[in-house]
């Protein structure tokens, strides 16, 4: 019997589509992974029902931002503080001393307590703090500490702790401080610059060291928790058991690094191909749900993986993130912009360079 072979071609089309899809997948993924990873990273992740939006971003590049419960938020720019009240950003408060100073972080509690760092870098390179607090109704300077604060963490609208660096006899040393509603007193000294600090409560405190060392407070005093095998930029203090912390290792900020306190001990949970500063900061709203930054990409952590944000553009460069229970996910651009993690139907109208998905 002899055929034309139209049946064998037609039974090989659905096999030919098949795999026609499966490499267009492939190469879809290929091109949007970036980076080397080791531990367990999922896949791509394309979300379906989030997006990142612009809500009112404060005019400027934002320096700094911090996520408090019921939708609050706060943010600084180089010369102002704002609020965000669930709908959109305010300005707040603005340096008075403009000249040369810039607002380098802000911590809050809740919508009518924060605290706010200012900086201003003097001729021997060092630089010349200035801490501002809210007590619901306006700002007011508390002074500083004679060192260069680089973190703050509110407890109260009358207390918070700040870290820095401080330089005696030619070397560089960390310094930790305690405001205790009338003046900043030195609580714990090391020999290594601190770059971050966070509180649970006022009886959890953690810091963070340049050289990998990690430090608590438990109310009574300070103690050296645990030192890791790496450049250390940021921590995130949730409860008495949980807290996370970033930074690199390598020379050039060669692999992000990201450790978790699982109430027992600090353990590397991990580890990314990066370059520059590394992961430069770290936030967890929950206790299986964190985030980080590292100037190139935005990652997830939900208890078991990370995920990477794969859909944020080039030019983005994620330089900030702060999150809280019931108020999401804020991102800061060091590009300029500040872009909050919604719900698809949440969003009703806005202009197209406003979401990214």
């Amino acid at each position: 019997m002899v055929t034309d072979g139209s049946d064998a071609c037609g039974g090989l089309a659905p096999l030919l589509v098949l795999l026609m899809a499966i490499f267009l997948v492939m190469c879809q993924q290929a091109a949007c992974s970036t980076g080397e990873y080791s531990g367990p990273v999922d896949k791509p992740l394309y979300e379906e029902d989030f997006a990142w939006v612009r809500r009112s971003s404060p005019p400027g590049v934002v320096t700094s931002v911090c996520a408090v419960p019921q939708g609050r938020a706060w943010a600084t720019t180089r010369d102002s503080i704002y609020s965000f009240d669930g709908r959109r950003w305010k300005e707040q408060f603005e340096e008075p001393d403009g000249e040369g100073r810039a607002f380098t972080c802000v911590s809050g509690r809740n919508g009518r307590c924060a605290w706010a760092v200012s900086a201003k870098t003097t001729g021997d390179g060092d630089l010349a703090s200035r801490i501002y607090s809210f007590d619901g109704r306006s700002w007011r300077p508390r002074g500083a500490p004679e060192a260069s604060i680089v973190d703050v963490t509110a407890l109260s609208a009358s207390s918070a702790w700040a870290v820095g660096t401080k330089v005696e006899a030619g070397n560089a040393r960390g310094g930790a401080y305690l405001f205790d509603g009338r003046s900043w007193r030195e609580r714990l000294d090391v020999p290594e610059p601190l770059k971050s600090v966070s509180a649970a409560d006022s009886a959890c405190i953690w810091a963070v060291g340049e050289r990998g060392g990690i430090y608590h407070f438990d109310g009574n005093g300070w103690a050296l928790r645990q030192k890791v095998d790496a450049r250390l930029n940021g921590v995130s203090s949730l409860n008495r058991s949980r807290a996370y912390a970033c930074g690199y290792k390598g020379s050039g900020g060669a692999r992000s690094v990201v450790y978790l306190f699982d109430g027992k001990r600090w353990r590397s949970i991990g580890s990314f191909s990066s370059g520059g500063d590394g992961m430069l900061a770290v936030s967890a709203q929950e206790p299986y749900d964190a985030w980080a930054v590292d100037g190139k990409s935005m990652y997830h952590y939900n208890g078991s993986f990370w995920r990477v944000q794969y859909h944020v553009p080039r030019e983005f460069r994620p330089a900030c993130v702060a999150s809280a229970s019931g108020s999401g996910v804020w991102i800061a651009s060091a590009a300029g912009g500040l872009f909050k993690r919604v719900n698809v139907s949440d969003i009703r109208w806005m202009f197209p360079r406003e979401v990214f998905r």
